[in-house]
């Protein structure tokens, strides 16, 4: 994988782990399940290739210092997190009355928080 050689040169060269930042990991993968031209092989084939990719980058690898998945659904919730390990999930919506009840260490780094989102519901 390239970005799995990537990681090594880095690791080589600046003697330091990776930190990979996948913004909007699941797009492909769900405009795959959405679009009717592919059959049940063909999406389970898709499937495979993408946690194969996902893997090679994020379990075993020696180069990863840690990892960051952004996206609107909650990678177990996908199907995509089967067999991650030290996995933390923090939904946006974390901490929203009504919605979730689990707090949200990151919801300042967020787009909205929680006084915007009611703000923008009032």
């Amino acid at each position: 994988m390239a970005v799995s050689e990537l990681m090594r040169l880095f690791k080589t060269i600046f003697n330091m782990q990776s930190i990979v930042i996948v913004d909007e990991y699941n797009t492909p993968f769900m405009s795959m399940l959405h679009n009717s031209r592919f059959n049940e092989s063909e999406r389970k084939n898709i499937f495979d290739i993408y946690m194969h990719l996902l893997s090679s980058i994020l379990k075993g690898n020696d180069y990863l210092h840690k990892s960051i998945l952004v996206s609107v659904f909650n990678i177990c919730d996908v199907g995509l997190g089967s067999g991650f390990s030290n996995v933390e999930v923090y939904m946006t919506h974390s901490g929203l009355s009504g919605i979730s009840h689990v707090p949200n260490p990151f919801e300042h780094a967020f787009d909205f928080t929680v006084s915007d989102v009611w703000g923008l519901i009032n």
